[in-house]
């Protein structure tokens, strides 16, 4: 199974599971127990009697999205809180060799401001009316467990959105829109029209290397994100027959670096122009804050409906250490 089945909370499945278990126990052996599932209330149930629709929601393989292939996730924020405090820091001052044992230590200290950012909750919903249920039951077929994957798709892609783009109208930040983080801008295009491989092997280096060399080498990258084109080109571009493509000869240049495709980061969804991240993957540098990624409240009869309420809960991209990132602006033909 894919790795997108981490976004959901295990307690959640259990939950559904032992809900089910529990109704199918009381109503063993019951004659018109499904039927007696179109009374108000108890739709959720009919839900769950018919292969399990929430389960099956939780548990379906659905493409893992990029906000969680890159960053870690905090769900620490508690389920109902308002808003949580970012603290941004970068430490200051130098050990140095000491010529008195007792007074001529130098002083270290620790930049850091503090920002209240809102939490704020997205949702959508799904729904079987009672004509799909009855004409399940009259076929002995399952509900359609598609719909509630949909949801479940649709509010992971928020997430992603959020994590990347973020949202100015609630003051919600994505890492491309972060107001700290430093930007490095390319002067030669990575792709089919460039002059010179070793100028664009030069820049990707000056990128990788520019939160090092703003920290004073206390940042090291490990994760180079690039545009689906740029990504292609490095991979399938040659320097020689000897040396290998663009991108092995820069793996081979910075051990440990992991590199991503990334269709968040082309021109058509940052105002013309694209877009690399260079970053280390650690919770204490770089993380999406998501209390609840994704949940299904219990369904609700509207009518000659069933509805289920789907919610995802974000605080948006957060960097305690926005120095350690840079993002880079690409160059691309006219």
């Amino acid at each position: 199974m894919a790795n997108a089945i981490k976004l959901i909370n295990d307690g959640d499945i259990q939950f559904v599971d032992t809900t089910v278990k529990n109704h199918l126990a009381a109503n063993k052996g019951r004659r018109g127990a499904r039927a007696d599932a179109l009374e108000p209330g108890s739709g959720y149930f009919f839900a769950r009697e018919l292969e399990y629709i929430y389960a099956e929601t939780l548990k379906a393989d659905i493409p893992e999205p990029n906000f969680s292939k890159l960053f870690d996730i905090d769900s620490s924020p508690r389920e109902g809180q308002k808003s949580y405090t970012q603290r941004l820091y970068e430490p200051t001052g130098k050990a140095d060799i000491i010529s008195n044992m007792a007074d001529d230590l130098p002083r270290v200290n620790v930049v850091k401001r503090e920002e209240t950012r809102d939490i704020h909750y997205m949702g959508d919903s799904y729904g079987y009316s009672v004509q799909d249920i009855m004409a399940a039951q009259f076929a002995g077929d399952p509900l359609d467990a598609t719909l509630g994957e949909a949801a479940r798709e649709a509010i992971e892609r928020g997430h992603n959105d959020l994590c990347f783009f973020g949202s100015p109208e609630h003051k919600i930040w994505g890492v491309l829109r972060h107001p700290y983080i430093p930007r490095y801008l390319f002067s030669e295009q990575i792709g089919a029209g460039a002059t010179d491989v070793d100028a664009i092997i030069d820049q990707i280096n000056a990128m990788i290397n520019a939160p090092n060399r703003i920290t004073k080498t206390v940042a090291v990258v490990d994760q180079l994100a690039l545009p689906p084109a740029e990504f292609d080109y490095i991979h399938q571009t040659r320097i020689t027959d000897t040396l290998g493509t663009i991108a092995e000869f820069i793996l081979k240049a910075h051990p440990g670096l992991t590199m991503h495709k990334c269709w968040e980061l082309d021109a058509d969804l940052n105002d013309g122009v694209a877009l690399a991240i260079a970053y280390r993957k650690s919770p204490t540098n770089a993380k999406y804050v998501a209390p609840t990624v994704f949940r299904q409240l219990p369904v609700e009869r509207r009518n000659l409906e069933f509805v289920t309420n789907c919610i995802g809960v974000s605080g948006g991209f957060y960097s305690p250490k926005p120095l350690h990132i840079c993002v880079g602006e690409l160059v691309r033909p006219a």
